[in-house]
């Protein structure tokens, strides 16, 4: 990948952290010197990005799919799955707390906002993963004193050798798929939003039923997540009805007609959903011998 920013000609560098009281942000000062570990950390993070890249491996983040460790995704910071990436990004007169530092246990993530010497600009941003870490360790930390070693008292932060995603533009390019997601505090949002989802499911697709959906998807995460994912589509008007039912059918999801409105058939709401969301289907490459499959992931061709 190749960034607008030129992080080797920073004319400003603020560092800061997430803290878990109602998810705000806030700057911590830090020593000039520290900026060339800060440039190294974003250099890294474009390396790995371009190594996904060269392999082809670019995707849009979809909250329905299981994604590996690390994996190039790349997501518009509009999206309703990006709102707290969003809210960062856009904050005016974020405060400079140091003190926060004084208390490890309320940091949920750090940041660096970065603008070069023309005036692009950057956000990277780390889950504290490696700082949680330590905390639990402390014990085991020492340090060497007139000849002698002892635990170290004092307060740590460990920064990590990348960040897991990165902001230009209007671009979030997204490096660790669970840790976008733990930031963004997207599992909390895409359970909140279930009834709003349904409701605009109900709206767009109006010929089918969708009153047993809500109850399940409130208990059952993976729903949650196809909802969100069938929600965020440009296209669900275009769903045909006849081959809709026919898909259903065919892939053995419970469904029947009743006063011209597709009712879901109890035990089959995941099965719908996977149909809606392109992950139900049939193969028959032996005569007369059709193969049904659930796909897991799915990446359009």
């Amino acid at each position: 990948m190749k960034l607008e920013t030129d992080i080797n000609r920073i004319n400003r560098l603020n560092f800061g952290v997430g803290v878990d009281d109602e998810s705000t942000y806030c700057y911590v000062p830090t020593r000039t010197e520290m900026r060339t570990t800060f440039v190294a950390m974003l250099q890294e993070t474009v390396n790995k990005l371009s190594s996904l890249e060269k392999l082809g491996e670019v995707s849009i983040y979809s909250p329905s799919e299981k994604h590996a460790a690390t994996e190039y995704l790349k997501l518009n910071i509009d999206s309703s799955h990006a709102k707290a990436i969003q809210s960062l990004f856009t904050a005016k007169n974020i405060e400079v707390n140091s003190a926060i530092m004084g208390k490890p246990k309320e940091i949920y993530s750090y940041f660096c906002d970065v603008e070069d010497m023309l005036g692009n600009r950057l956000l990277a941003i780390r889950r504290a993963t490696l700082f949680t870490a330590l905390i639990k360790k402390r014990n085991r930390v020492l340090e060497f004193i007139t000849d002698t070693l002892q635990s170290y008292n004092g307060n740590l932060f460990v920064l990590d050798n990348d960040f897991d995603l990165l902001v230009e533009n209007e671009t979030i390019h997204i490096l660790r798929p669970s840790s976008f997601e733990f930031i963004s505090k997207l599992q909390d949002e895409i359970t909140a939003s279930v009834s709003v989802n349904v409701q605009r499911l109900k709206k767009r697709l109006k010929y089918v039923n969708f009153s047993s959906l809500e109850s399940y998807a409130k208990k059952h995460t993976r729903a949650a997540r196809y909802i969100a994912s069938i929600v965020s589509r440009d296209d669900l008007e275009k769903t045909d009805k006849k081959n809709l039912i026919r898909l259903c059918k065919e892939t053995d999801v419970k469904i029947r007609e009743v006063q011209k409105l597709i009712d879901i058939g109890k035990g089959s709401e995941m099965g719908f959903l996977e149909v809606l969301d392109r992950r139900r289907f049939d193969i028959e490459l032996v005569a007369g011998q059709k193969e049904k499959y659930r796909a897991s992931s799915r990446t359009k061709i």
